[in-house]
């Protein structure tokens, strides 16, 4: 075991959490005086050493964490404006390793439940945009931007609901078996005395904080140098594929917004608004170009303008149509209780007044258009 400020810490090698931008994720132990915090130690192996380009990004990670763990520490009014932010809390040797260390969040990531859900409603997608949202908006703030928003890199952590007396522990160990891999394909039908009944998981998670993490890919505004494009395909902004793309383009806060918009269709369709099947950079570049995507009725039993018009905003082409954070987080679908939501249905989307025929589709399926920004200021007013 090995000090690092006066901090011991503790790998524990056989508990892998999952895989960042620079290498494996343990779950480790952070010894302080007669306290034992569990942590999050992602190694850094000798390939990214090795690489100038990745040790420039790993490089570029530390800084911007150790910048936002900088923030909060100075931050006077006791509140925890970094909360849906993953803290960076040192960087160590262990048993001659290095390792990044951050907080440990216990509920996983959000793939997690997406793949277990298949499809969550408004109100949970409602509330998860909402605090990535607030971290995003720390961010930009801070003139710096993700790049890599997915659900991988939103961590859970669980929290029980107010008034809840249940023992935390236990409930985090039932959540996580619930949301299991096994619980997937052949096996999700075996040992099932474990399995918590879906409300319930639900109740849990709209009580619990959604962060952002792995700043491998993230990028301070000012420090673009070069036509750099970076970030997960299925999730890029498509400004990023035009060849004589500018500078301030690639700079602008607004690739993250693009992202989330994506991420929100997913949530709700449990598939993303542009994946070609085989999965290549061709073939997706040509679903973008086309500028289309669909809301099949068919698929969701009702879905609300409100959310519509905050996926429209989001999948906007061109970047100075889209919003910025601060103004998402003051939209109608942000802010409004779902319970008001004028929502559509299979049998009474046609009542929704578009600006033209073309969005209209037959069959129930309704097609957004992500070069006309008509649908928000005209087919969703009330």
């Amino acid at each position: 075991m090995e000090n690092s400020s006066n901090n011991q810490y503790y790998v524990e090698p056989k508990n892998i959490l999952g895989k960042g931008s620079f290498g494996v994720v343990y779950k480790g132990t952070l010894t302080k005086g007669n306290k034992k915090i569990p942590v999050a130690m992602k190694h850094i192996s000798q390939q990214i050493i090795n690489d100038k380009n990745l040790l420039q990004l790993l490089s570029n990670e530390v800084v911007i964490s150790a910048n936002l763990l900088k923030e909060e520490d100075n931050n006077q009014n006791g509140e925890n404006q970094m909360k849906n932010i993953v803290a960076f809390l040192d960087i160590i040797k262990y048993d001659n390793k290095d390792y990044l260390v951050y907080e440990f969040c216990n509920g996983g990531d959000l793939k997690r439940y997406i793949r277990y859900f298949k499809n969550l409603d408004e109100k949970m997608i409602q509330n998860i945009m909402r605090q990535i949202l607030f971290g995003l908006n720390r961010l930009h703030e801070k003139k710096v931007v993700h790049h890599d928003i997915k659900p991988e890199n939103i961590l859970v952590e669980l929290c029980l609901p107010k008034g809840d007396n249940s023992d935390l522990e236990e409930t985090i160990k039932q959540v996580m078996e619930t949301t299991s891999s096994k619980r997937y394909g052949k096996d999700k039908d075996n040992n099932n005395n474990n399995k918590m009944d879906n409300a319930r998981l639900l109740d849990i998670l709209n009580s619990s904080t959604f962060k952002l993490s792995d700043f491998g890919l993230s990028k301070e505004m000012k420090s673009f140098n070069n036509k750099e494009v970076s970030g997960s395909p299925l999730y890029i902004d498509p400004v990023l594929f035009n060849q004589n793309i500018d500078r301030e383009t690639i700079h602008n806060e607004k690739v993250d917004i693009w992202a989330l918009g994506v991420l929100a269709y997913e949530m709700f369709f449990y598939e993303l608004p542009f994946q070609p099947f085989p999965p290549k950079i061709d073939k997706l570049k040509a679903m973008l170009d086309k500028g289309q995507y669909f809301i099949d009725m068919k698929k969701c039993k009702k879905i609300s303008k409100q959310f519509l018009s905050f996926l429209n905003m989001c999948l906007q082409r061109p970047q100075k149509i889209r919003p910025l954070t601060d103004e998402l987080l003051c939209c109608e679908f942000i802010t409004t209780d779902p319970e008001s939501f004028t929502y559509l249905t299979i049998d009474n989307y046609k009542d929704i007044e578009y600006p033209d025929d073309s969005y209209l589709q037959k069959d129930g399926v309704i097609t957004m258009n992500i070069d006309d920004n008509r649908m928000i200021n005209v087919t969703f007013e009330n």
